[in-house]
């Protein structure tokens, strides 16, 4: 595991540049790169960022294939389905393949969105001969969740699934989301946190180790053989032990 501590101005500018080093050095050791994309507010700005700064660098993007790792089961088109603004403030304004880029479909029901999004991820790993995920962006809740992980919920406990599809709460709606299973095999796994609010859960996630993983979701995503990286600004760091004071 890697922290990569960024003063709060320097949060956005420094995620673009890890994303698309990442991405590059990728393409020089294989023929492809398969992302994983975040939803919420965080990575709106770096993908905008991205957008401006993208064209410094070596990357075929006709060789990139993208995925959402969690989705909110809205309409295609709603301000807060993850694939949409992923697709509108990112993917539309680089010059990707159309036809790579895989979204939850939201008009199933969660069950059955979760089961062809397993099946299109199967399909993707044996079509391209790739057995896992080059690169997976991940964000945290000031609850300690990641993707559409919450405390508490028994789909913690499922160490088998790759995407569950599930009705979460009244105000969280229903959701799918890969599992810790899928994500834990990936090469690479970026986590972009920022935020005073996020600090208790960055502590309790990052340093506690005696933090229960059911209580912080985000503890469950410890890739095997793949780089784990926090990318977290001053004030969500404030309560690690290297911050401290």
């Amino acid at each position: 595991m890697d922290i990569k501590l960024v003063l709060n101005e320097n949060f956005v500018s420094i995620s673009a540049e890890v994303i698309l080093n990442s991405i590059q050095k990728k393409l020089k050791q294989r023929p492809t790169c398969s992302i994983v994309l975040s939803g919420g507010s965080t990575p709106i700005p770096v993908y905008e960022k991205i957008i401006k700064i993208w064209h410094e660098y070596k990357i075929d993007w006709s060789a990139c294939y993208f995925f959402w790792g969690d989705e909110r089961m809205v309409p295609a088109d709603d301000k807060e389905n993850n694939a949409h603004n992923g697709i509108i403030h990112l993917l539309d304004h680089l010059p990707v393949d159309k036809n790579k880029i895989f979204r939850v479909d939201t008009g199933l029901s969660p069950a059955e969105a979760a089961t062809q999004y397993s099946h299109t991820i199967e399909a993707f790993f044996s079509e391209t001969g790739n057995k896992n995920f080059d690169l997976v962006l991940l964000g945290m809740g000031s609850d300690g969740h990641t993707l559409s992980l919450f405390p508490h919920q028994p789909i913690l406990k499922d160490m088998v699934s790759t995407v569950t599809g599930y009705y979460v709460d009244e105000s969280k709606g229903s959701r799918v989301t890969m599992m810790p299973i899928l994500v834990n095999n990936s090469s690479g796994v970026v986590f972009l946190i920022k935020g005073e609010d996020k600090s208790l859960a960055a502590y309790h996630v990052i340093q506690n180790n005696l933090a229960d993983k059911y209580s912080y979701p985000a503890k469950l995503i410890q890739p095997e053989d793949g780089n784990l990286l926090f990318i977290i600004d001053l004030d969500a760091a404030s309560q690690l032990d290297a911050c401290a004071g």
